[in-house]
């Protein structure tokens, strides 16, 4: 190796490790934080280092028990509120992924007139402020018998998400080589058939990364779920986060440990899914 190539992989290395460490800091702040009483937290906050670990804060989350009177109410509802995000979350990417899917086969395959205007206008509803929106949905859904449902909130986050979806997947598909298409229609395969047969299974890189983009996006959705859906049968962990800030208490351990643990399943995912989610982002990049 060339002396100056060799410089080149160290400062990449270096640069790398100082990026890995400045992503990696909220996190251990995250977890030091949530591995202290509130009392040690508060008397000790200089040293970044615990002088004493505990798991009680894990503890009452997962199990729901405010049996202690010194966390807040809300300990009560994380468990309800984990599963409503998994709930959420895993059916809008799941229906987003699928519909997207869908769109962009259509517009990477099927030449019409006026395909690239419609693009461009599926991408410019992606460009309207959410916040200008949410009065509108809420009054929309109240008038269905949606507000406060899992079908409102999956529903309104699919309709944001898809436009991000169709683009990201078109791009996709329009890297995918058509031969196998081709010779799958000679064989007397309809194009619903070819979709379903022939481009998921090759597509399994983009769709998984797709889908854990979306579900990374609706996992930390507050604006949709705090409007349409604040109930406590509905309610998201980043609405249980935001419900832990008062004007009378703030429990920073308890809220570092409710972060920390709403934080594991989409890195997991992300860990679970890293070869196709690397696969699938640079795949779309290169037009075979």
């Amino acid at each position: 190796m060339a002396p100056k190539e060799k410089k080149h992989k160290v400062i990449a290395r270096i640069w790398n490790i100082f990026a890995l460490g400045f992503i990696l800091l909220p996190i251990c702040s995250l977890l030091i934080g949530s591995l202290q009483s509130e009392q040690a937290l508060l008397t000790n906050v200089q040293n970044p280092l615990p002088k004493e670990i505990t798991f009680r804060n894990f503890i009452v989350l997962i199990t729901g028990d405010n049996s202690n009177a010194n966390y807040p109410v809300q300990v009560e509802h994380f468990p309800r509120a984990f599963l409503n995000s998994t709930i959420v979350s895993g059916f809008t990417s799941l229906l987003t992924v699928f519909l997207g899917a869908l769109a962009a086969y259509t517009l990477a395959r099927l030449p019409f007139r006026g395909r690239n205007a419609y693009s461009f206008a599926v991408l410019a509803t992606r460009m309207v402020p959410l916040i200008a929106l949410v009065i509108p949905l809420f009054i929309t859904l109240r008038r269905i018998g949606f507000l406060n449902t899992f079908t409102g909130l999956i529903f309104t986050q699919t309709g944001f998400l898809l436009p991000f979806t169709i683009w990201l997947l078109r791009a996709y598909f329009e890297s995918l080589p058509t031969d196998m298409e081709e010779a799958a229609r000679i064989d007397g395969c309809t194009r619903l058939g070819t979709f379903f047969r022939i481009v998921l299974p090759l597509s399994a890189p983009g769709m998984s990364a797709t889908f854990v983009i979306t579900f990374l996006l609706t996992w930390n959705e507050l604006l949709i779920p705090i409007t349409l859906g604040a109930s406590k049968e509905v309610q998201t962990l980043p609405v249980l986060l935001s419900s832990f800030i008062s004007d009378f208490s703030l429990q920073y351990s308890i809220i570092n440990a409710t972060a920390f643990l709403a934080l594991t399943p989409t890195v997991i995912l992300a860990l679970l899914l890293q070869k196709y989610v690397v696969a699938g982002l640079t795949a779309g990049a290169v037009k075979g």
